[in-house]
């Protein structure tokens, strides 16, 4: 798609990010760092890929222990995985609250999402933050 999207003039129409949704997340590794899954076995060569094209990537999270399609969310691993995430390079995060609805009440929504904000500006990588 990045590819794709350098050489058919959407990427000089404006249009420059590549965002990857749900599914990519693998397993926590023994220090419980996130992991992808064998979809995308390197996030950062794709990163780079990307940014090699001009382009910018995105992913997807969640604040609760799982995502909407049940892969590993965020939960309690808030400024490990900013960290990996500026670490292979992204430039967005999706960050999306439907399985964190089991665990959290709407008024603990803000101070949730907070948490996620706060651990990517500490990661000292400009990224895009959505919810």
């Amino acid at each position: 798609m990045a590819g794709a999207m350098a050489s058919n003039g959407m990427k000089d129409a404006g249009y420059l990010y590549i965002n990857i949704d749900d599914t990519w997340e693998g397993e926590r590794d023994a220090q419980g760092n996130i992991r992808s899954n064998r979809k995308f076995p390197d996030l950062k060569a794709l990163a780079d890929y990307v940014h090699g094209k001009g382009l910018k990537i995105g992913i997807y999270s969640s604040p609760g222990p799982n995502t909407c399609a049940g892969y590993e969310g965020s939960y309690a691993h808030e400024e490990q995985d900013a960290r990996t995430y500026a670490a292979w390079g992204i430039d967005y995060l999706k960050y999306d609250w439907c399985a964190a609805l089991n665990l959290y009440t709407d008024e603990e929504m803000q101070p949730v999402y907070q948490k996620m904000g706060d651990a990517l500006r500490a990661a000292g990588r400009p990224m895009v933050y959505s919810l």
